[in-house]
């Protein structure tokens, strides 16, 4: 192998940081770059197909950590409440019905006793009620930041998104009530699973209903900022031949409501396109750090391969084949350097000027 190539690959292996002296660390870092660089490939061939990934991915992996969370509240919270209100029924509206020869409670909003040997038990009744209710709210407000900030990467208002996820956390319940309220009730008649199962039966019940319906909430209160930009100029446009319309009517009462109409829409245009600006340049930012940090890896994954193969003592042809794809590695990973640094530049430019 030249010089040139040997210095080349030195300056290229600089550009990662190294690995740490820990063991652990170490193994998990190699995963973790082995795994960068199939992203990034992964990611230049199918763009549209793993933002949807990754972003299902995110979604779905904070909503089963924040599901544990919650089922591990449920397992504490009922005992604070004690035995007096676990051993008041909930069971709005209460009407019954019979079912296999015994008398039931259909449940649209509450939760039945749980009884052991004819005993209440903690775990059902009014307590447990207010314990899914505190235990499922202390839940939502750590995955709405969470889905908001890292899933979403959302910049919209979020009171606003508090709003509707608040109202579509109401509804998730009141859907949620009727079935595992129901269960219970059958449980207790026929069936007998240990209140611990049920707690989690009913997680498992929960986090499904919740994570279908609120990927669709999601899709509504945090929207693809780029699409909302384009909405809001073609808003603003709209308004504009509203306003030229009147201008040539020579309707002056009309003309000022327009005029104020159009000034407002243009600002909200200017401002979301300036955010969008900005989401990109981001994007832009992280696509190019990862795609050049994949070609760095390769280069070394080949000069490992390469040195291995000398120590193995190989035909010199297939040495020669390595070196080949490695010189090819080195070029291509030397190019990504200098567009990364050129991406970079330019992108934390446009990031500043929209700021």
């Amino acid at each position: 192998m030249n010089e040139t190539v040997k210095l080349a690959q030195k300056e290229i292996a600089n550009q990662l940081a190294p690995y740490s002296d820990n063991v652990l660390l170490m193994f998990f870092q190699k995963i973790w770059r082995w795994w960068l660089g199939v992203w990034s490939y992964f990611t230049d061939k199918k763009p549209k197909l793993a933002k949807f990934l990754l972003t299902f991915f995110l979604f779905y992996m904070i909503s089963n950590l924040v599901t544990v969370f919650q089922w591990l509240l449920l397992l504490f919270i009922p005992h604070f409440f004690g035995m007096d209100l676990a051993g008041q029924a909930i069971s709005w509206p209460g009407t019954t019905y019979t079912l296999f020869g015994e008398q039931l409670n259909f449940i649209i909003f509450g939760y039945p006793v749980l009884r052991e040997s004819g005993e209440v038990i903690i775990g059902g009744g009014l307590g447990y009620f207010y314990s899914w209710l505190i235990a499922t709210f202390l839940a939502q407000c750590i995955n709405f930041p969470m889905q908001r900030n890292i899933t979403y990467r959302s910049k919209g208002n979020p009171w606003y998104q508090a709003m509707w996820y608040l109202i579509g956390w109401i509804g998730i319940n009141l859907v949620i009530w009727i079935i595992i309220g129901n269960i219970a009730e059958w449980n207790q008649a026929f069936i007998g699973i240990p209140r611990e199962v049920m707690d989690l039966l009913n997680m498992v019940i929960q986090g499904g209903i919740a994570m279908l319906i609120f990927y669709f909430i999601f899709r509504v209160i945090f929207p693809d900022v780029h699409k909302v930009a384009e909405q809001k100029e073609l808003h603003a446009i709209s308004k504009k031949v509203a306003l030229d319309e009147a201008e040539k009517a020579g309707d002056q009462d009309k003309i000022s409501m327009l005029k104020r109409a159009y000034e407002k829409a243009l600002k909200d245009a200017k401002a979301m396109r300036k955010l969008s600006n900005i989401k990109l340049a981001e994007k832009n930012i992280r696509s190019i750090n990862s795609t050049c940090e994949s070609k760095i890896i390769k280069v070394i994954s080949l000069q490992k391969h390469l040195d291995k193969a000398h120590l193995s003592k190989v035909e010199k042809s297939e040495i020669k084949r390595i070196e080949e794809h490695l010189e090819d590695a080195i070029a291509i990973a030397l190019n990504a350097i200098v567009e990364r640094d050129q991406v970079v530049k330019e992108s934390q430019k446009i990031i500043a000027d929209n700021a």
